[in-house]
């Protein structure tokens, strides 16, 4: 299937450039806020070229007519010093690094105990999932960061090999691989009654056949159809190119969401909401290096007077040798003196600045750096601390579902109808932290020795040293970590502060220790 083939095959059908160029109303609606959310991720399109600054009037040529095109001097100007300080790609990989801290856990129950054996089945397909050599632990994340961004992806397991393989073994099949679509390469979709995806349209560039193929801006697209059965390759005149049934028994599509949207189906919500937050502080950015500028290179005011004593320009000018440093001059009746913008501009633009990139942080659920440093209560950040860590619990709660389904996925691929026979049998599981305690480290350490004086049996203090470890050693590997919890399992059971009392007591009583104050 990831080859295709250059002549028309039997029963192939063709479908005509309209039905196949046909859109989904909802793909309609979104296109635009996705291909925005890209360019806040990414810091390309109208940040790269600067169209996304909102010019004044007075900065087009033609700025009476009904819509100006011609840019002013200044206009180019302006977009060319514009720079864009990309706070979606932090916020993003701030929330990735948290929620992929610790690897999801994935074993067999059935070879429990068996740590010498060889891989089998689905663990050999995870350690590359793409045919490209990708340990599933690396292609999930790779997925969820525009999933981050959209609000969803669209994973499509495929089959790696030649065209029409349609055996039902293992033996007889290509290996699956995952092939990952965001939201703008899925044209339209079907569902059933129950809203249940049934078949999708993926927009896929055509690939060049050659060096001696220029490349287009306009590139064309090929058009991949999956449904429950099989799966059509189109070319972008809606001419079957390819295609075949897939054996999988059912659609092989996974959709990973970030969020799901509580009114609308099939339409994530994006970790960084509505692109136009970004694209306003990219405005304010804009205008606030305006005006530094502005007072930066002042005006000179030169008076010239009044009446029959008032000076001649041009000797003013010639007096001044024509230019002041940087400086601009004009001339006027008044007293001499600079001209500068007024510094009131610039706080105000500043503050408007510091409070929408707070909103943009406290929207993605990620606390902004002045936040911890302003004078507030303590219950205060410790409510947003449990509303972060509620949020990417949230968010693994999606991959652990998306991460089982593409499980299942590959059991049907390799198995058929006996799929959940095997499936039960291997005794799969797959599990994704929920607990991501962002609590300051000082905060944890306390309440942990407050912990260990309360007299806890030994199994709790246990527990306590495991849930502590990663914090003291964030940068441990998760087979080391795995080691250092069996250390701590393996350890002698701790001494209570009653046993503890109760050795010393008798100690002193047998003269081998003498009482201390506190004793006494």
């Amino acid at each position: 299937m990831a080859q295709t083939t250059t002549g028309p095959a039997p029963g192939f059908t063709d479908i005509g450039t309209k039905t196949a160029q046909f859109k989904h109303p909802l793909f309609l609606s979104f296109a635009k806020t996705w291909e925005k959310l890209s360019h806040v991720r990414e810091g390309i399109g109208g940040f790269m070229d600067g169209t996304y600054l909102e010019p004044h009037p007075r900065e087009w040529v033609d700025h009476k007519a009904e819509n100006p095109s011609v840019p002013t001097k200044k206009l180019k100007e302006r977009r060319r010093l514009a720079r864009y300080e990309n706070f979606a790609a932090t916020i993003i990989d701030q929330m990735k690094a948290a929620l992929f801290r610790e690897q999801p856990t994935r074993v067999l129950g059935k070879y429990e105990g068996q740590e010498d054996r060889e891989q089998a089945g689905i663990e050999a397909w995870w350690q590359d999932v793409d045919g490209n050599g990708t340990h599933i632990d690396d292609f999930v994340p790779f997925a969820w960061d525009p999933a981050a961004t959209l609000g969803h992806v669209v994973i499509y397991m495929d089959r790696q090999g030649a065209p029409g393989a349609t055996g039902t073994t293992a033996a007889e099949n290509p290996p699956p691989i995952l092939r990952a679509y965001t939201p703008l390469d899925v044209a339209d979709w079907l569902t059933d009654d129950q809203g249940n995806l049934t078949a999708v349209k993926l927009l896929e560039i055509a690939p060049r056949l050659g060096f001696k193929e220029l490349p287009s801006l306009s590139a064309k697209y090929r058009y991949r159809i999956v449904d429950e059965t099989d799966w059509k390759l189109y070319d972008h005149q809606g001419k079957q190119i390819d295609g075949g049934p897939h054996m999988m028994g059912t659609l092989p599509i996974v959709v990973l969401y970030c969020k799901r949207r509580p009114l609308i189906q099939h339409i994530g919500q994006s970790i960084l909401h509505d692109p136009q937050l970004f694209i306003d502080l990219y405005n304010l950015d804009s205008e606030l290096r305006e005006l530094l500028r502005k007072q930066t290179f002042s005006i000179l005011n030169i008076p010239l007077g009044t009446g029959p004593d008032a000076m001649d320009v041009e000797k003013a000018k010639a007096l001044l040798q024509q230019e002041v440093s940087t400086e601009g001059v004009i001339f006027s009746g008044p007293a001499a003196g600079f001209i500068t913008a007024d510094a009131a501009n610039v706080a105000a633009y500043q503050e408007e600045r510091s409070q929408l990139l707070r909103m943009i942080y406290r929207l993605a659920g990620v606390t902004w750096e002045s936040d911890s440093k302003d004078a507030e209560a303590e219950g205060s950040l410790k409510l947003k601390r449990e509303d972060t860590n509620q949020r990417l619990s949230n968010f693994a709660d999606e991959l652990e579902k998306a991460d089982i389904a593409l499980c299942q996925l590959w059991y049907r691929a390799q198995y058929g109808e006996r799929w959940e026979t095997e499936y039960e049998s291997d005794q799969v599981l797959i599990q994704y932290p929920q607990n991501f305690d962002v609590t300051p480290f000082d905060v944890v350490l306390e309440q942990a020795q407050a912990a260990m004086s309360l007299g806890f049996p030994p199994e709790v203090l246990k527990a306590i040293r495991k849930r502590l470890l990663p914090k003291f050693l964030p940068d441990t590997g998760p087979n080391e970590l795995k080691e250092l919890t069996k250390a701590i399992e393996n350890m002698e059971d701790d001494v209570t502060p009653q046993e503890s009392g109760r050795a010393n007591l008798e100690a002193i009583v047998r003269g081998e220790k003498k009482p201390t104050k506190e004793a006494a």
